[in-house]
């Protein structure tokens, strides 16, 4: 399921005074809304503060890659001559190798050619940069086990983050460990499960038991279920 990731971008909807001449034009930049994919329900909005656009960096490289302009996306003045030419921009929030609850970084890229005499305008859709992940367990799961207790793991954080219903966001690899107590008190390590984690997707780990045939724990991921059989864990 796709949706819409809710971006403010009035602030850019300026009105632009460009004075063109034939020597030269000018270029105004849009930001677009980019999309969360997205395997349950949610947004980013519901597990991050999205960035101001005063936060929005701002890079331009012309077409031999120098760099024409690096500052902030608010301090780019619409009325700056360029000469014509293929020009880039790219736009970027946070840091891509922080992870962790509310860590999340944003990124835009857009190629745009400046002509003279004219008012260019270069649309940026910016995404989200990291992954998503958070973890959910089914009913049964929880009176099976009153007590649980999960960590996201990372190459960049392998002591983990603790789940407490807070999503984690991730930059690519990630796995999940847990610990279960079952209704008499006894503790049980869950198998260690990994995914690569793709950018701008949020992922939900949901746990889940049945009992035909023998206790199991079904754990789903991207419609994929793995099933880990729990052997000797007493229940009651």
């Amino acid at each position: 399921m796709n949706r819409r990731l809710i971006y403010a971008v009035a602030a850019t909807l300026m009105a632009v005074a460009c004075t063109t001449e034939w020597d030269s034009g000018c270029v105004l930049f849009l930001l677009e809304e980019g999309e969360v994919t997205e395997h349950t329900k949610g947004t980013v909005r519901d597990y991050a503060e999205l960035p101001h656009l005063d936060s929005l960096s701002l890079t331009i490289k012309d077409s031999s890659l120098k760099r024409i302009f690096n500052g902030g996306l608010s301090d780019w003045n619409p009325d700056t001559k360029m000469t014509p030419g293929d020009y880039s921009a790219s736009v970027s929030y946070g840091d891509p190798s922080a992870e962790g609850p509310g860590a999340a970084c944003f990124a835009g890229y857009a190629d745009f050619t400046i002509k003279a005499g004219e008012l260019t305008t270069a649309i940026v859709d910016v995404r989200l940069g990291n992954s998503i992940v958070k973890i959910e367990t089914t009913e049964t799961f929880r009176n099976y086990f009153p007590a649980s207790c999960f960590t996201i793991s990372t190459p960049l954080n392998p002591q983990g983050f603790i789940y407490d219903g807070t999503a984690v966001f991730v930059s690519g690899a990630f796995s999940v460990k847990g610990t279960v107590k079952s209704q008499n008190g006894t503790e049980s390590a869950l198998e260690e499960k990994a995914w690569r984690g793709e950018p701008s997707t949020c992922y939900t780990v949901k746990y889940d038991v049945t009992n035909a045939g023998g206790l199991a724990i079904h754990v789903s991921f991207d419609n994929t279920v793995q099933t880990v059989e729990l052997g000797e864990i007493s229940l009651n």
